[in-house]
Order: structure tokens, then C-alpha cells, then sequence
């Protein structure tokens, strides 16, 4: 029996910035794999020239040319579901988190992959939201389950699992992440593969003596509902540092793409 995963993405390109090498080896190892792309991707950039359907509609054709990379480089087939949630406005209330309930059990993954939300490399409220969404998706639906979803975070300071990978993955990956040229110059590519390079697969080479890639795992207790981490007041200190690096930063680089409203370029935000 073919077994499914799910990657939610709140945006367009997250999923190859985010956890390529699993989307990657999860699809060559005959995976049905599912993505769940949250938003349409309307307010990433600066530009006030694209911001808004324009951009929306570049963005869903550069992820559907990144995906047949991905499907040509392993003879696999990637399904993809648009939610079309207003970039930068993902809610987080309970019509929504009873979609995404609905949608795991539809599909009845063994694996589903998220944005970190506990211990974030990236404060984008979507980002945020989108890890709340699945989190308490799999709080409620975690009575009726015989056995834990799997539940990976990406985007995570706070990586406690490695899994090993092949190094000449990162050229279809490079290929797939150039796809989205609205988001990435050449220039930003060539520096994301070097991030990978010395910063990623470097470290990790250097530490394990393999090629791997880290995330962070969700545990559960013996009823099957998912561990809260500890309070921020009980973190150690080397998180709590790895908090404030990310978090001002991150919120400051996408205040710039939402400093406009949505009736000043008009979109409609009603969903």
C-alpha cells in the first residue's frame, strides 16, 4: 500500500526553501505526496507593480514549473491543493482548523511536514499560523487515532532528528528553487546554495561524518496527544538567543512586503 505525506506550505516557495531534501527523497521513494499550499503567494515582494492577483498568478505558475522538476527528477507525481488564503492574512480560528482537520483525515498521511511554530527559524504570521493549524489539527483528531501521525517541523532552531541524504540532491533542488524568479534573483540563489553547502550539509558533514538534514520531530504521550514544549521561562539560554536572533529579524524583512493594505492594490480579502 502506497503511503501518503503532506507538506503544508504557506507559500508558494517554502517547501524548497524550507525542506527540499525530504520533498525530494520522500517523492523518489514512491510517496504519495501531497501539498497543501495555504496562501497564494499576493504580497511577496517589494514591488508595488506585482503585488496583489498579478504576482498571485506568477507565483502559481513558478511553483507548478518547480514541481515538474521535482516530478521529472523522480519519475513521481506531486498533488497539489491551493487553499488561495490572502498572502500575510492566514487566519487562525476554528472554520479553518476544521478544514485542516478535514483534510488529514482525507488524505490519512503517516507523514506530515509544517513550519515550526514553537521553536521558529521564520516569524512570517503565516508561518506561525500554518504551524498552529496542524498542530492543533492533530490535538483534536489525536482521540480517534490508533497510532501518531508522524509530525515534522521545518523552519526549526530547535532540530532533534537528522536523516541522512544525497549530496547531488541539491542540484535538482537549486533547479526547482530558480523556478520562482519573482522571489529570487540569480544572485539569491547562488547565495541560498552556499547557505546549504557550508552552513547545512557542511556542519552536519562535520558532525556526523554523513550527509544530513534536521528537523524537528513532534512526541506525543501515551494517549497519542502531542507534547507542548516547555515555557519560554524554562528554555535554555541557547534558545532563548536562537529566539531573539530569529524573531526581530524575520518580523522586520516581511513588515516591508505588508505595508500596504488591501484596498490600496486591490484585493479582496474576504475568503
Amino acid at each position: 500500500m502506497q503511503r501518503t505525506a503532506i507538506f503544508f506550505s504557506p507559500h508558494p516557495d517554502d517547501i524548497e526553501i524550507g525542506t527540499p531534501f525530504l520533498y525530494l527523497s520522500l517523492l523518489k521513494s514512491g510517496y504519495r505526496v501531497i501539498e497543501i499550499l495555504m496562501t497564494d503567494g499576493a504580497f511577496g515582494t517589494v514591488d508595488l507593480n506585482f503585488k496583489g492577483r498579478r504576482l498571485a498568478k506568477i507565483r502559481e505558475r513558478e511553483l507548478e514549473n518547480s514541481n515538474k522538476i521535482f516530478e521529472k527528477a523522480t519519475n513521481n507525481h506531486v498533488e497539489l491543493v491551493r487553499l488561495n488564503y490572502l498572502d500575510g492574512y492566514l487566519p487562525f480560528n476554528n472554520k479553518l482548523l476544521n478544514q485542516i482537520s478535514d483534510i488529514i483525515q482525507h488524505y490519512n498521511p503517516s507523514i506530515i511536514f509544517a513550519p515550526d511554530f514553537w521553536y521558529s527559524q521564520d516569524f512570517h504570521s503565516d508561518h506561525i499560523n500554518t504551524g498552529r493549524l496542524i498542530f492543533f489539527s492533530i490535538k483534536k483528531l489525536s482521540s480517534n487515532q490508533p497510532i501518531p501521525i508522524q509530525l515534522f517541523y521545518y523552519y526549526s532552531s530547535a532540530k532533534n532528528r537528522y536523516i541522512n541524504i544525497q549530496k547531488d540532491m541539491i542540484f535538482t533542488i537549486i533547479a526547482g528553487l530558480s523556478e520562482h524568479r519573482s522571489q529570487l534573483s540569480p544572485f539569491m540563489v547562488k547565495i541560498i546554495k552556499i547557505f546549504y553547502l557550508i552552513f547545512v550539509l557542511g556542519i552536519n558533514f562535520i558532525r556526523f561524518r554523513r550527509w544530513k538534514v534536521g528537523y524537528r520531530t513532534q512526541f506525543y504521550d501515551r494517549h497519542n496527544f502531542p507534547i507542548y514544549p516547555s515555557k519560554f521561562g524554562k528554555e535554555t539560554l541557547r534558545n532563548r538567543i536562537k529566539y531573539y536572533l530569529y524573531y526581530n529579524p524575520t518580523l522586520k524583512a516581511y513588515k516591508k512586503l505588508h505595508k500596504v493594505t488591501p484596498s490600496e492594490i486591490d484585493l479582496n480579502i474576504q475568503k
